[in-house]
């Protein structure tokens, strides 16, 4: 992955650059513009108001949320693009949680890795207890055998062509 400087300054990350093989370079700040501000503010927020750190009444400034974006971009480039690599050493065309577990672990973030794992396994058991719930809803509410959900549709169909031959 490649960044490029545009300014001297090695921590204003607003005009640097990113291009991923034949990927066209987009701007930090064009990236910070996707990302709703509401959306960092209220993490933000939601991460200072736990009960770790409500009682200390942290104040977070303008400045601070800025450049949380700008290196939470970055960072989300540095896995994509490691993972965009990865993927095509592998013949691949997908990038799926396994991909990114890996660059992580090759960028030595293998302490955060349980917890990714965590949240992937707890996503993924709500995620089969909602399909075994549909499946169950929809087993429960389809007392109607398929034979006589076959006889009200025929009957269905009955009624309109009866509808339509009166109208003519």
């Amino acid at each position: 992955m490649d960044y490029k400087e545009d300014s001297n300054d090695i921590d204003d990350y607003s005009s640097a650059t990113t291009g991923v093989g034949n990927m066209p370079e987009v701007s930090i700040e064009e990236l910070a513009n996707l990302l709703p501000k509401a959306t960092i503010n209220k993490l933000i927020s939601e991460i200072i108001n736990t009960p770790r750190f409500k009682s200390l009444k942290i104040a977070v400034s303008k400045d601070f949320k800025a450049k949380v974006t700008e290196y939470g971009i970055i960072f989300l480039q540095l896995i994509v693009g490691e993972c965009i690599e990865l993927i095509l050493k592998e013949n691949k065309k997908t990038i799926t949680h396994e991909h990114v577990i890996k660059i992580l672990n090759n960028l030595e973030f293998n302490d955060y890795v349980p917890l990714l794992e965590k949240v992937i396994q707890d996503k993924q058991q709500l995620l089969q207890k909602k399909q075994e719930k549909n499946l169950n809803f929809k087993k429960k509410n389809s007392a109607i055998s398929e034979e006589e959900l076959l006889k009200q549709q025929e009957l269905l169909f009955q009624q309109s062509r009866n509808r339509l031959n009166n109208n003519k």
